[in-house]
């Protein structure tokens, strides 16, 4: 993964702040949802989950000019 610059272009940081803000929201779904030691409604962080996965892979397509 690479960081986010103005040579990334700002399509690039902006994918990769939607990518940041979902996996704050799945930290904070973990916390929301923990009972004890254990994790209620895993089918909403792992939702979550692989959203952010989805939003990386689109990072790397835009690198790689996937979209152009």
């Amino acid at each position: 993964m690479q960081f986010p610059s103005y040579d990334k272009g700002t399509a690039f940081a902006g994918l990769n702040l939607i990518r940041t803000t979902v996996r704050e929201a799945e930290v904070l779904a973990v916390h929301a949802f923990r009972k004890g030691g254990a994790v209620e409604r895993t089918d909403i962080t792992e939702m979550l989950n692989r959203l952010s996965s989805a939003c990386h892979i689109l990072m790397c397509r835009y690198l790689s000019g996937y979209y152009n």
